[in-house]
This record gives C-alpha cells, sequence and structure tokens, in this order.
C-alpha cells in the first residue's frame, strides 16, 4: 500500500492461455505444475506475497537473480539451467 492507505497496481497472471488480473489484495491458487508467470504491465509498483508450499524456492530465486545481475539480456540456457536446476522450467 502507498501512503495513504491506498492499494498499489494489479499484476497479471497469465497462465496456460488466460490472463488473470489480480489487483492489491487479490489470492489466487496456482495448483502444481501448472505453466505461469506473473507481470507488471504498468509504471505502477507492484508488491506480491508468493507461497510455495511444500518446499522454498529461494534456491531458485538466487540462481534466476545472479543470471539477471549479470546485466544484459539473460542468458537463456543459463535461466534454462537455473529452473532445471530447482525442478522448474521454462515453457514457450
Amino acid at each position: 500500500m502507498v501512503e495513504g492507505g491506498e492499494p498499489e497496481g494489479t499484476l497479471t497472471f497469465p497462465p496456460a492461455d488466460k490472463n488473470v488480473a489480480a489487483p492489491a489484495g487479490t489470492c489466487l491458487h496456482i495448483p502444481p505444475g501448472t505453466p505461469h508467470t506473473l507481470a507488471n504491465g504498468t509504471d505502477t509498483p507492484v508488491k506480491a506475497l508468493e507461497l510455495f508450499v511444500p518446499g522454498s524456492p529461494m534456491g531458485s530465486v538466487e540462481a534466476v537473480g545472479e543470471i539477471f545481475a549479470a546485466g544484459g539480456p539473460p542468458d537463456r540456457v543459463r535461466l534454462m539451467a537455473a529452473f532445471a536446476q530447482h525442478a522448474s522450467e521454462i515453457v514457450g
């Protein structure tokens, strides 16, 4: 929330073949194995709280973060390897 208590932004979750708008306060359940991503298509900052049960995705978050921190376009081969190392994959 921004100063004054107003909600911030809307994320878009495009699982499979449809887009789901998720404004502030939205709760979504994405079943395991469901291909998905999230996007902020606006200039408004968005905050998201993601829960991964069971397990912790921190290893994959850190691995992907290192690739993006290198600057420039991310190396797709390295990204695919990082996701595979954590039982995930890039599709599409």
